[in-house]
């Protein structure tokens, strides 16, 4: 299916915000109780804002870590808990940068997107000369394939079994799986983690 990028309002103007304007919008509870997101980007539980972590380790994306239904403290990409308050995304969908930085997690810098779109952005504005995925000559899988991974290894079937089943090594399957690499398949494992939470609610109500 092709993916179009048709000219519109901007967020804040679809907000009818002023610039510079602050509006909250709560959080799905799926990814926990009582948090809400705002539209310059900050997101807050009920007693305060949240400090994300934005370094090296996280791709120099704002992480922040909510507690989930189930008690746990979790991780997610700031953007993305921002998108799906303002209903920009939906779980499996993309967000882009419209600026190209990371750490602007404003809704009007916001945008759903694609795996191809999110490349020509990125490389257009000079943040990935070393293109990934794919697109990157070097890459010995395919999205398709890379999608494969992340869905056997969710499933259960061992590292060193997938390993020989495309050619890599166990570790590389490991990072796949684990979001350290092929960031595009971000949304994808966002969607099978909340899978396994929703699967293990029902196992504990029976």
């Amino acid at each position: 299916m092709n993916f179009e990028f048709k000219p519109g309002k901007s967020s804040t103007e679809r907000w009818g915000m002023r610039m510079g304007e602050e509006i909250w919008k709560p959080v799905p509870t799926k990814y926990g109780f009582g948090y809400e997101a705002s539209s310059l980007g900050r997101v807050r539980s009920k007693f305060r804002i949240l400090k994300g972590i934005c370094s090296k380790s996280t791709n120099w994306y704002v992480n922040v870590s909510l507690k989930s239904p189930e008690g746990k403290h979790i991780n997610y990409r700031a953007h993305r808990i921002v998108a799906f308050a303002f209903g920009i995304i939906d779980e499996a969908d993309i967000v882009n940068h419209i600026d190209g930085v990371k750490w602007n997690n404003a809704i009007s810098n916001l945008e759903k997107s694609n795996h191809s779109h999110n490349h020509k952005h990125a490389f257009a504005m000079g943040l990935n000369p070393r293109q990934k995925g794919e697109v990157n000559g070097r890459s010995k899988l395919t999205l398709e394939q890379a999608k494969q991974v992340v869905l056997q290894y969710a499933d259960g079937v061992s590292a060193v079994s997938i390993s020989k089943q495309f050619g890599i090594s166990a570790s590389q399957v490991s990072a796949i799986a684990l979001g350290k690499r092929w960031s595009e398949l971000d949304g994808l494992r966002a969607s099978l983690n909340i899978r396994r939470r929703n699967h293990a609610l029902k196992q504990k109500g029976k």
